[in-house]
């Protein structure tokens, strides 16, 4: 638009019956031009949809890549207008955050489960056999146990330890060293009574030789294991993520346990044993 020449416009299109009327508005409508901006046309690669700030006010304008405009606080979506699967789990955790949780844990414990079941078997045996009464217990256990308590042990971490520097390395060092030390001996404890409960041949009254045994052996191979994963949860993953990435890793700490059971069964010359 031609700001000077529609002004000449308006001006010329005035009545002439009031002149002082008219002189008035003239003078007022040289001023008001003389004032304004330069029009700068959008360029016609970009049309209207997102809002940027330009001089102050709102400029709608449109990224040429999508006709949808984004919202903040929405999942963002991806070049294809698909939700990531990163996008999409967090969203579920900042709606559903205990049952988000406790079916990734389900999901996780039944596939570590299945590997560690698969991995576990002798040669004579079908690998797909499976122990599905093992599998529903297990799998239970991350929907009931794990995925709640773990999650409030985690937030509760994050609350606590220096939580002005979350990914500090003496946060992440104290976090780490709290997990292992504290976290780990109540979930082994908790996983052996679990199994205990639901065993025919033995009973809860068993709990206490099934610690003596084997709780030191558990927590010593957990010890080589999980720290070096969590020095890497507690600086690179998101809070929200923990249990997701936690469940990732336990399906390479069942190969890992399914190794060191072979391991152990080769320097005595025996099967390897499938209790790991």
């Amino acid at each position: 638009v031609d700001m000077p020449m529609a002004t000449s416009r308006l001006c010329a299109g005035l009545t002439v019956k009031h002149k002082p009327c008219n002189r008035f508005v003239s003078q007022n409508v040289r001023q008001m031009t003389a004032r304004a901006t330069p029009f700068t046309p959008v360029p016609a690669s970009m049309s209207l949809g997102f809002w940027q700030r330009s001089s102050g006010r709102e400029v709608p304008m449109r990224c040429k890549t999508s006709r949808r405009p984004r919202c903040r606080g929405m999942v963002t979506t991806s070049a294809m207008g698909g939700v990531t699967f990163i996008e999409g789990y967090e969203a579920a955790v900042s709606t559903s955050p205990l049952l988000t949780k406790s079916l990734t844990s389900l999901l996780g414990f039944v596939i570590a489960d299945v590997v560690a079941q698969i991995l576990s078997k002798s040669k004579d045996e079908s690998p797909f056999a499976l122990d599905l009464a093992r599998l529903g217990r297990t799998g239970l256990f991350g929907f009931v146990f794990y995925g709640p308590v773990s999650g409030t042990w985690y937030s509760w971490l994050d609350q606590t330890v220096l939580p002005d520097q979350p990914t500090s390395a003496a946060a992440v060092a104290l976090k780490t060293l709290a997990d292992q030390v504290l976290w780990a001996p109540c979930l082994v404890t908790s996983f052996f009574a679990w199994d205990l409960v639901w065993s025919e041949e033995a009973g809860l009254e068993q709990l206490p030789v099934k610690m003596q045994q084997d709780l030191l052996a558990t927590l010593l191979v957990n010890w080589t294991f999980w720290p070096a994963f969590h020095l890497l949860n507690f600086r690179f993953v998101p809070p929200g993520d923990r249990i997701l990435y936690i469940n990732v890793v336990q399906v390479f700490y069942n190969v890992f346990l399914c190794w060191q059971a072979a391991k152990r069964a080769e320097s005595v010359g025996g099967p390897a044993s499938k209790d790991v």
